[in-house]
Parts: structure tokens; sequence; C-alpha cells
């Protein structure tokens, strides 16, 4: 069952999308998202301890998490 966070960002990003279309929707999000650090250590701090194969294993339990959200990015 998916939480609140997850069904509120997904009717989000489903408005967003229909209503913009993904290329005004992607811009704004990365207007709304912008500056908040070094997103590169945020990330190297986040993953540093774990093994390549832990890594690809977190992204393809989010890949099927959000296959939805993926899907309208591109991402798969």
């Amino acid at each position: 069952m998916k939480d609140i966070s997850t069904l509120l960002l997904e009717e989000g990003l489903d408005i967003l999308f229909r209503e913009m279309g993904i290329v005004k929707a992607l811009k704004f999000i990365r207007l709304i998202s912008a500056g908040k650090g070094d997103t590169v250590k945020e990330i190297e701090t986040k993953t540093e301890k774990l093994t390549k194969e832990d890594a690809l294993e977190f992204i393809n339990k989010i890949k099927k998490q959000n296959a939805k959200i993926w899907k309208k990015f591109g991402l798969i």
C-alpha cells in the first residue's frame, strides 16, 4: 500500500503533466526544486557506504515502486 506522500506526488505529477504537458511540467519542477546545496555532495554522502550491487538493487526497487512516474520522465 502506498503512503500518502507517494499518492500526493503521483496525483500532483499527473495533474501537472496533463495540464501543462511534459516539457512545461519538467521546467516547472526544475524551477521549484532549484538550489538546496551541493547535490553531488549530498548524493555521495548518502551512497558512500553502498556497494555497486546495493546501489543497483536500490535503483531497481525504486524503479518498480515508481514505474508510472519513471515512465513519464522517460527513464524506463
